[in-house]
């Protein structure tokens, strides 16, 4: 009977971004570099040697280095023994390049979890597969949850032209559910976060009893054909800011144990502006940090690693950095029209620049604070209107005298006495009969609402005047 070695994985807490290296807790690692023994660096060991199988070689196009799993598709792959306790925090990640676009009922594993050879089944899967159209790939990612609960999947569609002869890199997160919280299966395609699968709440997924690169299950199909690199297993959950460098250091060229210096900056609110100085550097390499607000914003301040610099420095890469440029709202009004940058720029598309942005004679900001009109809609027609038959040269006038309050002092009653004036040239002023059968006056809540006839017939415009000139 074969002996099958074993090496529990550890629950170990997520750690912040920044605060630990990418490497912690790298149990698995296979760069391909002549052999498939475990990384020296990665702390499983032994157990986690794998064994070719097949055709399977370490001469295939790398990613990173000078080797790779080179697979034909036809039986062969990279097998590994160990028994990996998934129901609990863990990650897989690797980059692969094949060189034939699934079709039909074909498929291609990148890796999968082995199951029991007795009872089967598996924990999780990566793979490609025909695509919806036919003329794309599906990246599935699988997981395989214990009865009753149903399995659960997600696939990307990459076209076929983008799938063959180019390297892609897929990062797997898994957090197991409890009795009370559901867990998840999260994928990064590329270093972009593009699957979410969902662990019901109280379920466990299949036990695996091995690991396989390049096939699934049973050993029996779905072949992968071309080179596979990079492939690591961590016993706990990465960050998106560590699946981010995983990615990086891929795609610069760079190993999993390589010395670098990640830097992970990032924008809140994300529209609000650009952050520059993100990605890996060699020790005590000096980056230039800077910020770019986008209009409308203005850098407020950093938080993480950079707390107290300023929005653009150099930073000497001496430990990896993890911060967010904050922007806030930028208050300057430099056309003194009422309304900040913030309001022109990003709420009423106004310019910024010129208090008028219309060109109707009204500020952009008395347009939104009094008129009620729109600053980017001209109104010229309207300004015209009023110049013409609401000036004190053409319109005529009501006005309001000056109200007369007393007070009786025996009964405690108030009395109001307000009085209308009216003026056809608002040269001649004369009350207006508020006992008139033609006048109107209707008690509101807080008012009276009071309708007269004009103080004449031949003007048709009137404004408003405070009081009586």
């Amino acid at each position: 009977m074969k002996k099958i070695a074993t090496l529990a994985l550890i629950t170990s807490a997520i750690v912040l971004p920044g605060q630990s290296a990418v490497t912690d807790n790298l149990v698995a690692y296979w760069d391909f570099e002549g052999g498939v023994a475990n990384h020296a660096s990665a702390t499983g060991g032994a157990a986690y040697n794998g064994s070719l199988l097949g055709n399977a070689s370490t001469g295939g196009t790398p990613r990173v280095g000078t080797g790779a799993l080179l697979l034909d598709g036809n039986g062969d792959y990279l097998d590994v023994t160990s028994n990996v306790n998934v129901n609990q925090p863990w990650a897989v990640s690797a980059w692969f390049r094949t060189t034939v676009a699934s079709s039909g009922s074909a498929r291609q594993m990148v890796y999968e979890s082995v199951g029991n050879p007795t009872t089967g089944g598996y924990t999780m899967s990566y793979g490609l597969r025909e695509g919806s159209p036919t003329t794309s790939t599906a990246f599935q990612l699988f997981c395989d949850n214990t009865a009753p609960t149903a399995d659960v999947s997600a696939s990307e569609q990459v076209p076929d032209a983008s799938t063959t002869n180019t390297w892609h890199h897929i990062l797997t997160v898994f957090t197991p559910a409890t009795a009370t919280e559901a867990g998840s299966l999260i994928g990064f395609l590329n270093g972009v976060q593009e699957y979410n699968l969902v662990i019901p709440v109280n379920t466990t997924v299949v036990a695996a009893e091995g690991f396989h690169i390049g096939t699934y299950r049973g050993a029996d199909g779905r072949w992968f054909n071309g080179s596979i690199d990079e492939v690591a297993i961590w016993n706990r959950a990465l960050t998106l800011s560590e699946a981010q460098e995983v990615y990086a250091r891929g795609i610069a060229g760079d190993s999993l144990t390589s010395v670098k210096i990640n830097v992970a900056l990032s924008a809140s609110p994300p529209t609000s502006g650009t952050v520059s100085g993100s990605g890996l550097y060699n020790q005590n390499a000096e980056v230039p940090i800077s910020v770019t607000p986008s209009p409308g914003y203005v850098f407020e301040s950093w938080d993480g690693s950079f707390v107290g610099q300023p929005g653009s420095f150099t930073f000497t890469a001496s430990a990896d950095a993890t911060a967010t440029a904050f922007f806030t709202e930028d208050l300057a009004d430099p056309d003194d029209d009422g309304l900040t940058n913030f309001q022109e720029i990003i709420i009423y598309q106004t310019n910024p620049n010129l208090a008028d942005t219309d060109g109707d004679e009204i500020p952009d900001g008395d347009e939104v604070n009094i008129t009620s009109t729109s600053p980017t809609v001209s109104d010229a027609l309207l300004v015209e209107f009023v110049r013409e038959n609401l000036s004190p040269s053409s319109a005529g006038a009501i006005a309001l005298t000056t109200p007369r309050i007393s007070l009786n002092p025996e009964t405690g009653a108030v009395t109001l006495l307000m009085s209308l004036m009216g003026s056809e040239d608002q040269s001649i002023w004369e009350a207006i009969d508020l006992s008139d059968p033609a006048v109107s006056i209707v008690p509101t809540v807080d008012g009276w609402n009071v309708t007269f006839p004009a103080p004449s017939e031949s003007v048709n415009s009137y404004i408003l005047l405070g009081e009586q000139p």
